[in-house]
This record gives C-alpha cells, structure tokens and sequence, in this order.
C-alpha cells in the first residue's frame, strides 16, 4: 500500500512568453507547508483522503527536496513546462496506527522561481 511509484510526467509549472535574450534557465523552490512527512506536499483540509502526503519526483525519479533550488532547466523560446513525477505515500504515524482514510484529496503546491 502507498508505495512510491510515480508513473507519468505532470506538466506541473507553465511558463509563457519566455524571452531567452534575457535569461537562459530557471530554478523552481517548492515551499514545504508543515505535515508528518519530510519533502511531502501536505493535503488540504478540504480532501476527503487523510494522513498522506504528496511527493515529488524529478523526471529522473530523484525526489524533489522542498525549500531547496531544483536543477536548471533551460528555457524554450516562448513556453516551457516544467514537468515533475508525483506519488501519494503514508504519513508514519497514519501507517502504523492505520488511520490512512481513502478518498478524493487536493493539495497546493507554493513555488519560487529564479531565472537565471
């Protein structure tokens, strides 16, 4: 149950109207909000679902630290997309006293972009 498999890129951050004459690349750091889970996305109050966390995954499956600068990623001329892997894992304390409660769940993701 919950095992850390991410199966397909996400088109999670959309850049538009890039001007590469300026800046060539971009970090992305993603603002870690407090759960029972290190460099996990917390759920929100408004999910159905309760003790997870989301995870993310660089596209090579290396897991996103939050709150710290991402890889660079070069800039398209006029719209890049910045992809990463998701995957839904237990909170520990959830998994051993079986509390993990099904259903939908939403989750926001605060990012910081340096272009560089």
């Amino acid at each position: 149950m919950f095992i850390k498999k991410a199966n397909r890129n996400l088109n999670f951050i959309h850049l538009t109207n890039c001007n590469t004459t300026i800046f060539k690349s971009v970090t992305v750091t993603l603002m870690e909000l407090k759960i029972n889970l290190p460099d996990h996305l917390a759920i929100s109050d408004q999910s159905e679902a309760s003790g997870i966390g989301i995870g993310l995954l660089n596209l090579n499956e290396t897991p996103i630290e939050l709150n710290t600068p991402s890889l660079a990623q070069n800039l398209a001329t006029n719209n890049t997309e910045i992809q990463f892997k998701a995957y839904v894992e237990a909170e520990p304390e959830a998994r051993i006293n079986q509390t993990i409660t099904y259903g939908n769940f939403y989750s926001t993701a605060y990012y910081t972009l340096n272009y560089q």
